[in-house]
């Protein structure tokens, strides 16, 4: 099993802050996801962590599968990337309706929050 599991192949892969981090083309927009390291703090989250208060990303957690996590870039205000999928096959849907995330917005938006883990696994071992 690959370090990203299930999620959509022929994304770009990178290390920040020493957490593994992905990014690829979902059916709508393009997402950011990091793998989080073993017993790290955000795993013992009673909770999805959707609604960790300490987690800032662009529309919060969207994705959590095992110690994967990630955010899509498909919320209000956002469009459709045109490369995706679902733009393709309905061209005419969410044309100029909000902004477009490019690639390296969502690779730095995948930093912030690879820093975010890093920093609470840093706080936990202190």
């Amino acid at each position: 099993m690959s370090t990203f599991g299930d999620l959509p192949p022929g994304g770009k892969r990178f290390t920040h802050e020493g957490i593994d981090c992905y990014v690829a083309m979902g059916p709508c927009s393009l997402n950011g996801y990091i793998r989080l390291p073993d017993n790290h703090p955000w795993l013992d989250y009673p909770d999805s962590l959707e609604y960790h208060p300490g987690i800032i990303v662009h529309g919060g957690i969207t994705y959590q599968q095992s110690r994967v996590i990630g955010f899509d870039t498909a919320h209000l205000g956002d469009a459709w990337h045109p490369q995706s999928e679902s733009a393709r096959l309905t061209p005419e849907f969410h044309r100029g309706l909000g902004h477009i995330w490019e690639e390296h917005e969502v690779l730095e938006e995948t930093k912030l929050l690879a820093e975010q883990a890093a920093d609470a696994q840093h706080k936990e071992h202190q």
